[in-house]
């Protein structure tokens, strides 16, 4: 398998301050199946960004973000495509109490083709 990842966040939120970020990456591979016919190639990529706000005091944070990735696998043939928005944060309560939240709404879908070949039956 071979994998190239990419991030960035120049304003990073746990600094207290607001900031954006992002983070992507590039795999692909192979493998062997049981027998020979079984075996498969597979690439995947996917890329996210978002943005975070550091609440007043340093007493929490709320953000969101989003995302999309792409995977096939060559074995006969399959995709999946997927789309996510997310809205997530958390406060400090009180000493090692704190509240934490996410909402996403996320999108898939999958395409898949087989080859199934039958030949001739003598009796």
């Amino acid at each position: 398998m071979k994998m190239v990842r990419a991030s960035c966040t120049p304003g990073s939120a746990g600094q207290n301050n607001n900031g954006g970020w992002f983070d992507g990456f590039v795999a692909d591979g192979d493998g062997e199946g049981v027998i020979p016919t079984t075996d498969f190639t597979y690439q995947a990529n996917g890329n996210a960004m978002g943005y975070d706000i550091m609440l007043p005091n340093g007493k929490g944070l709320i953000g969101f973000g989003i995302g999309n990735g792409q995977s096939e696998l060559n074995s006969d043939t399959g995709d999946i495509n997927g789309t996510a928005l997310s809205f997530y944060g958390y406060s400090w309560l009180s000493g090692q109490t704190y509240l934490e939240g996410l909402i996403s709404v996320d999108s898939l879908a999958f395409d898949n083709r087989r080859t199934f070949m039958a030949g001739s039956r003598e009796e």
